[in-house]
Order: C-alpha cells, then structure tokens, then sequence
C-alpha cells in the first residue's frame, strides 16, 4: 500500500491515529541497523526477500500481522514498540490476531467500528480484513437495536477508509446485503473505484437529481453504467442544473442523443476547446449547428480546427481555413488534409512550400490528397537529399519524369558513399 493511500485514510477519518506506515518503516530500519544487520540479513531470518524489507523501511507497505511476533523477536523490542503508536486499541486489536482467534467477541467488546479496523489495514491480509469487517457490521448491528431511529447510523467512512484491502465483489455483497437504503451520495463517490458497475447503478437508480449535484454525478459516471448517469442527468436537463463544463466531463458516459439535447440547449457554448471535447460525443448535425454559432463569436486556432476537423463537415472546415492566414505548416496541413476541399488545400499547401522545404513524412502523409503536379513540385526540392527507399514510398503520386531524377540522384549518392567507405 502507498504513502499516498495511507494519507487518504488518515485524511478522511479525520484524525491521526493511524498507523503511519513511513513511520513504522523509518522504526523498522532503525532498529535493523542498531543490530548491525543488512536488509538481506533480516530478510534471509524473516523468510521474505530483500526487497519486502526494502519496501518495508521506505513505508511502501506493512509486515503481515502474521509476521509481526517474529519481527519484534528479532529486532530485539515488543510489538507495541514496534508499531510505536498512542491507538491502544489498534495494538490490542493487532495482538488479538496474532493469536488467530476469532474476532468476533473482542470486536463487540471492545466497540470496534470499522475506523478502527482500517487502521490496521495495511498490515492485514484480504482474508482477515474481510472478517474484522463483517464482525465490526454485526458489532454495530448489535449496538443499533438499543438506538432510536435517529441515532443509528452507518459508519460509512470507515467503510470507505477499509475498501481498498477488501477483495473483489465482497465490498458488493456486503452493502447490498446490509444497507436498508442508498448510500449518500458523497459516500458512494468514495466507494465507486472499488465497487462493481452494476451495484453503482443500482444505488444511482434509488436517487433523483435532487440530491445529486453535476459535480457528483461526474465523479460516479465513470464507475457507473450509461443507463443510470443518463438518466440522472435528464433529470438535471429538465431542471437546467447543468453547465458547458458538465457536458464536457460527462460526455463519454452519457446517451449521444441525450447529450446532443443538452448541447443544442447551451446558449453560451463557451470556447472551441469546450466544443471540441464533446465533438465525438454528439450528432453531427447538431455539432455543425453549435460550430457554426461558436464562429460569429470566436475564430478558432489552428489547433482548435484540427480537433474538431474529423467530426465537422468538410464544407464548414473549408471555409474556416479560408479565412485563416497563408501560414499553415505542413505538419497542421496533414492533420486537416482528410477533412478540406482540395482546392483550399492545394492553396495553403503551395504558400507552405513558398516559405519552407517539406520533408519525407510531411509529404508521405499528405500525398494521398494533393494533385500530382503539386507533390511533384514539392518532391523536387528533395533532390539530392534522400535514399533510395525514401522516394520510393513516393513512386505512385508524383510524376515519372520527376521520380526518375530524383532516384538517378539518390542512386548517385549511396554509390558515392559506398565508395567513401571503401576507401577508409
């Protein structure tokens, strides 16, 4: 488990007593080297290879609580000194695992929520940190009973604090099966990267727009199917609680025909970047209508016009590049040559050569749409300065006459080279 994922329990749980693996890790090394041993040393007497203790002491992750009697043993100190925090309860917890006793009775004694499990998460295998968290539910079942309504409540950032040690599908079957009602849905943000698609969908189809903000529903649409942010975010359309940016962030997981409709109704598109992140996204023809409007407002850039050439007409992507000044490298020009009118094409192509030599690349890409006399012009002005096979790739769209000097030339070359070699 990383530095980052421990900061984000710490973080969400809102308090500091954790175990800092980068502390117990910077302990653990101390320790090593007071005995005067090498990691390979103790990994060699742990049974592990060298670099779990590296891993170890750079807090990277945690010795398994099966491994923690046999680590203290050896570096000469207790447990509780080896794990160096102020949580009794999160010792107390960790030795009563080590005994490999069932933890159900501890847990219930000891009021064990699931804060306090995750605490000790990075040290526990998948298999033990499923138990503790089925045993702190029943625990808290138990608790419940003696609450009124308003007092029971799900620790559901707990939950959250231990969902990455807990395996696949079981998170699932655990909250499907416990939760009486939907999960927040902040609380369900948190949980989405680690539960399956279809059981975020069900939650998702349990709520209304209400109480679910643009924001959210973009933060659960990638774990969630397109039937359950499609129809959240209709909800938000006929309400109109929904921005350009929203658009942009839910467009790959939204209906096309639905995020067409939000799109058309946008009175302020905004810019063409905005548009050209929902381009692959809408209908055509509603794209086109949007494109069109942006233009009385902004001139787009030639990078904004090369994004959005491949979904808007070539009819509009021609008369774009019209307005747009002669200079236009050849490298943009391949970029737009499959969406232009040729002519408009040709034109900027032949301002390019005027002001700069092409190379082989620029003019392999965009042989396919220039007119033969054109390329030829343009290959010319590689004579002398390419092999054999290079020109090959241009054999079939420039003129024979042209080809054949360029090849004389460039057969010329490699003999002369070879000759050079020759004489070294």
């Amino acid at each position: 488990m990383g530095c980052c994922q421990v900061w984000f329990i710490r973080k969400w749980k809102g308090e500091e007593s954790m175990f800092d693996t980068v502390k117990i890790g910077k302990r653990v090394a101390q320790l090593r080297k007071d005995k005067n041993m090498t990691q390979m040393e103790l990994a060699d007497r742990m049974g592990v290879s060298y670099q779990a203790v590296s891993n170890w002491e750079r807090g990277n992750s945690m010795p398994d609580i099966a491994k923690l009697k046999d680590l203290s043993e050896i570096l000469g100190v207790t447990v509780d000194a080896l794990l160096d925090t102020e949580d009794d309860t999160s010792v107390n917890l960790v030795k009563h695992i080590m005994k490999d006793e069932e933890p159900d009775s501890f847990i219930e004694q000891n009021g064990i929520h699931f804060r306090e499990v995750a605490s000790i998460a990075p040290a526990l295998k998948p298999e033990q940190a499923e138990k503790l968290v089925k045993a702190a539910w029943k625990s808290q079942e138990k608790e419940e009973k003696s609450q009124s309504a308003a007092e029971k409540k799900i620790d559901w950032n707990g939950l959250i604090a231990m969902a990455p040690f807990l395996r696949n599908g079981f998170l699932d079957s655990l909250v499907l099966e416990k939760a009486d009602s939907r999960p927040p849905y902040e609380i369900l943000c948190g949980l989405a990267p680690f539960l399956k698609r279809q059981t975020i969908s069900y939650f998702m189809e349990m709520g209304s727009a209400e109480e679910c903000s643009p924001n959210i529903l973009a933060a659960l649409a990638p774990f969630a199917g397109e039937e359950a942010v499609s129809r959240l975010f209709q909800q938000m359309m006929e309400k109109q609680t929904f921005s350009m940016e929203d658009i942009c962030v839910l467009a790959p997981f939204t209906k096309k025909e639905l995020l067409s409709e939000a799109a058309r109704k946008i009175q302020d598109i905004g810019s063409m970047e905005k548009l050209s992140c929902i381009a692959p996204f809408i209908d055509r023809e509603v794209l086109e209508e949007l494109f069109s409007n942006a233009l009385k407002e902004q001139k787009p850039s030639l990078e904004d016009l090369c994004v959005l050439a491949p979904f808007v007409g070539k009819e509009q992507i021609s008369k774009v590049m019209e307005t747009l000044s002669n200079k236009v490298s050849f490298c943009e020009l391949a970029m737009l040559a499959p969406f232009a009118d040729k002519n408009v094409l040709e034109r900027f192509f032949n301002s390019a050569l005027e002001q700069e030599n092409p190379s082989f690349e620029d003019l392999y890409a965009l042989a396919p749409f220039l007119e033969r006399e054109s390329l030829s012009k343009a290959a010319a002005k590689l004579y002398g300065k390419g092999n054999l096979e290079q020109f090959v790739g241009l054999a079939p769209f420039v003129d024979g006459e042209v080809l054949q000097k360029l090849i004389i030339k460039a057969v010329e070359k490699e003999k002369g080279e070879e000759s050079s070699r020759r004489a070294f």
